[in-house]
């Protein structure tokens, strides 16, 4: 599953460089815009971390996917095992104001799934299954630096979650790149 999840990546990865060039050529004095972004977030909805990818569908609004895998120990917090989850965020958001400097807001859902291993309780909670479906809810209100004729990315934020019974605040900032 690893292996198919990354040479996904790799192939969407690459068709987005090969198609730079021409984004990057299309823009002009014409008012178009960059429609591609892609880039790292630390924290936020991936929780740990995620690459993402954002369509504009225009200049305001944009659609978005991430994804994250990873894996901690868990000895150190409860007992002896470890806890992963592989999943990601699918969000739309709306950035506000024109220029380079936007306020962004956003709403979604991050689609994952928990794996425990060596694990039967974690924060009180009996794990009956190794592997738990984690649905959540999440929202975006952050800055984001982003070029409309495309380059360099920044954004920083609020990146709630919460699954109808608990909320919880997280922040998250990401660097990359628009085309």
């Amino acid at each position: 599953m690893k292996k198919m999840a990354m040479a996904v990546l790799i192939l969407v990865l690459g068709a987005l460089s090969a198609s730079a060039q021409d984004a990057a050529a299309s823009l002009g004095s014409s008012g178009d815009y960059a429609k591609n972004c892609l880039y790292a977030e630390a924290l936020g909805q991936g929780l740990l971390y995620s690459v993402n990818y954002e369509y504009m569908f225009t200049p305001h609004v944009s659609g978005r996917i991430g994804y994250t895998n990873w894996s901690v120990p868990m000895y150190l917090l409860i007992s002896a095992g470890s806890l992963g989850y592989e999943g990601g965020p699918v969000m739309v958001n709306y950035l506000w104001g024109d220029g380079d400097h936007h306020l962004e807001t956003g709403i979604g859902a991050v689609l994952g799934v928990m794996r425990y291993s060596g694990v039967d309780t974690i924060f009180g909670e009996t794990l009956s299954d190794k592997y738990k479906f984690l649905p959540l809810g999440t929202a975006t209100l952050g800055y984001r630096y982003q070029p409309r004729e495309g380059g360099f990315l920044f954004k920083i934020g609020a990146t709630p979650l919460f699954d109808g019974v608990r909320f919880l605040l997280t922040g998250g900032f990401a660097i990359g790149g628009t085309f």
